[in-house]
């Protein structure tokens, strides 16, 4: 038995009122008959008139008083025996608990009040309680600025719907344009390189070409004008734990879905993957977003490594010229272990290339639809 049992079983009221009830009851109806003055005489009188009261009178008065001391003995002794059993349960209890009481007072339930803040037809997105982007609907966004950054590259920020908004792109993946260009509906995909920590903006970074309708559209745009977009879309979903170490060969705007894996691994303090990128492009001035891999080639030179290869140099140029060959990619990369991995992107001619010769290497050919899984993944 618990302390609390035992303290709960002692200051039980129950016996003592029993045995105080019945000695009361005896005594009252004493009282009662004979008056309230009481001594040893006095009992004994009581009692020899019990006794002697059917004998020696058949009177009615005397009649009921016998009948009545018979029922107030027997209450009496019924009192005694049912306090003396409430005695000896409480000493065998052992079950109850404190809950058996009842409350001081009434228990409430906690409630909570919620304050809707914004009108229901407004779509705020706060905490992710509205993502801007939606894979199944085209949605407009504006064009908020666009900068030229190298010659026929743009670097074009679309406002999300609010300031605080999360684009909320799984890193990996990419968007689509959409617009009506010439009568005829045109849609194209890009990889963002603005991440989720950048609060309600996209960044896009377009290089335009003399016959791509969707580009020549984007560098007639100016600040103001809106874009049908769709998202999320691809198969990579990066995390920590991918791979040890990812070896990229990327060419042109290739190097955008490189760039935002890039960004998202050394900018967190948790991951420890390992990544090379081999960069292809024609000349010095093609090379996209060299400030920002330059800076995390020094702030993160145990983890990253960038090489550029120019396939047209200057005659300054003191870097690896011509194409990304087996024995650059063998230099370079760690080697085929399964803990290792690939990524591509570029022109069609440069990733069939790629493909030949990681074969050579020994590499896991990709399959004809790309998951985070394979070896040698394609954007």
């Amino acid at each position: 038995m618990s302390d609390v049992d035992v303290r709960q079983n002692k200051n039980r009221p129950g016996w003592g009122l029993g045995i105080t009830f019945g000695v009361v009851a005896g005594l009252g109806y004493g009282a009662f008959s004979y008056g309230l003055g009481f001594d040893v005489h006095s009992v004994q009188k009581i009692a020899q008139n019990w006794i002697k009261q059917p004998r020696e009178s058949s009177s009615l008065f005397y009649n009921v008083s016998f009948w009545t001391g018979v029922g107030m003995a027997s209450a009496t002794q019924l009192s005694l025996i049912s306090s003396l059993a409430i005695w000896v349960s409480t000493k065998f209890d052992v079950h109850e608990s404190f809950q058996s009481f009842k409350p001081h007072r009434p228990i409430q339930p906690a409630t909570v009040r919620l304050k809707r803040r914004y009108p229901a037809d407004k779509a705020v997105a706060i905490a992710g309680t509205v993502k801007p982007l939606d894979p199944q609907k085209w949605r407009k966004f504006k064009l908020a600025r666009k900068d030229s950054i190298a010659p026929n590259v743009y670097k074009m920020v679309f406002s999300l719907p609010h300031p605080n908004d999360i684009l909320g792109l799984p890193t990996g993946q990419h968007i689509a344009l959409r617009e009506t260009i010439n009568g005829k509906s045109v849609s194209r995909s890009y990889t963002p390189v603005s991440n989720n920590t950048e609060l309600g903006r996209l960044e896009l970074l377009i290089k335009v070409y003399d016959n791509g309708a969707m580009t020549k559209y984007l560098e007639r745009m100016t600040p103001g004008q809106e874009i049908e977009i769709r998202g999320p879309k691809g198969a990579m979903k990066y995390s920590p734990d991918l791979a040890s170490h990812i070896g990229m060969v990327a060419g042109g705007t290739g190097i955008t879905p490189m760039y935002q894996v890039i960004r998202a691994s050394l900018e967190d303090p948790m991951d420890k993957t390992q990544i090379t990128l081999l960069y292809a492009c024609k000349t010095e001035a093609d090379i996209l977003l060299r400030k920002e891999l330059d800076s995390y080639a020094v702030s993160f030179s145990n983890r990253f490594r960038v090489k550029y290869v120019l396939s047209q140099p200057d005659p300054t140029w003191k870097g690896y010229k011509g194409f990304v060959s087996a024995d650059l990619i063998k230099k370079s990369f760690p080697g085929p272990e399964k803990e290792n991995k690939v990524f591509l992107c570029g022109p069609p001619p440069m990733i069939n290339a790629m493909k030949s010769n990681l074969a050579a290497l020994e590499y896991q050919a990709p399959g004809l639809m790309s998951k985070p899984s394979d070896q040698i993944f394609l954007f």
